[in-house]
């Protein structure tokens, strides 16, 4: 079984989305993993706007990179220009794609009112379609 991992800056929001995507949709081809640069607790707005679409990230924990055997993987999907610039030299049989998504917690969404709780929730939702409209795709790419 291949084995992918999700990569961002703190593991909070968007590596956490991708890694609950991905464990529904790629269970039977892949083993998922998740990890930021500089981890921090997962953000309670990702465990909710995912539960939305039924899936259900609760039981995810943030972890470093170096919590995860990164160097076994065979794709490393970094999901900002934070991860994408911090991954160490990968071994040549490690696949890596780059997946620019924004930051929920600091994008102001297209309605302009980030810093209330329906501005942050928008974003959020944001971030997951564009995570699940990618996750789509490479699902399509990997049957």
């Amino acid at each position: 079984m291949k084995k992918i991992l999700f990569l961002c800056a703190s593991n909070a929001t968007r590596s956490q989305m991708a890694e609950g995507m991905a464990r529904k949709a790629l269970a039977d081809r892949f083993e998922v993993y998740s990890a930021g640069i500089q981890p921090i607790a997962m953000h309670p707005l990702a465990v909710k706007i995912m539960n939305e679409i039924g899936i259900d990230i609760s039981g995810q924990k943030s972890k470093s990179i170096n919590d995860v055997p990164w160097k076994e993987m065979d794709m490393i999907v970094t999901l900002c220009g934070t991860s994408s610039k911090s991954l160490p030299t990968l071994p040549p049989t490690i696949e890596r794609l780059h997946w620019p998504v924004p930051d929920p917690v600091t994008m102001t969404s297209h309605y302009g009112f980030k810093s209330s709780a329906e501005g942050k929730q928008i974003a959020f939702k944001e971030v997951r379609d564009m995570l699940q409209k990618r996750m789509e795709e490479f699902v399509q790419e990997h049957k």
